[in-house]
């Protein structure tokens, strides 16, 4: 349903150190820069984009209404990530901990949302509520 998501950070060469690793437990690779941009995704697909809050998201114009203010404000989003599996899920809390986020939630069933949803929730390094997600029965 989703093409493609734009997360604005405080810092692209730290969340790029962040988001590499983190995002490679999911099959996730680093695709391109553009501009101060970096693209993550799979298969050359740039499907998640990390870009300078005050910067303009390596866009040449303002079209997707991603040109900053100079202020430097930044939104704090939510973002999930699906797993292929119960353990990618695990080893991405793991790594996600390991490169400095905030745990939020621990891998584990949240049957509120449907009976083989497992996930875990951290905080990024801009505060950013980051999800694997496996809705795969075990």
């Amino acid at each position: 349903m989703i093409d493609h998501v734009y997360l604005p950070v405080r810092d692209v060469p730290r969340s790029r150190a962040f988001y590499g690793p983190l995002l490679r437990t999911l099959g996730i690779e680093e695709g391109f820069t553009l501009k101060d941009s970096v693209v993550f995704g799979i298969g050359g697909y740039g499907a998640f984009w990390i870009y300078p809050v005050t910067g303009r998201a390596g866009l040449d114009d303002d079209a997707c209404g991603l040109a900053s203010e100079a202020s430097g404000a930044l939104p704090r989003l939510h973002v999930a990530f699906k797993a292929e599996s119960r353990s990618q899920v695990q080893e991405f809390f793991g790594v996600a901990l390991d490169l400095g986020a905030e745990p939020m939630e621990e891998p584990r069933l949240f049957p509120t949302y449907h009976p083989s949803y497992f996930a875990t929730f951290v905080r990024d390094l801009d505060g950013h509520n980051i999800e694997a997600v496996c809705g795969k029965p075990t």
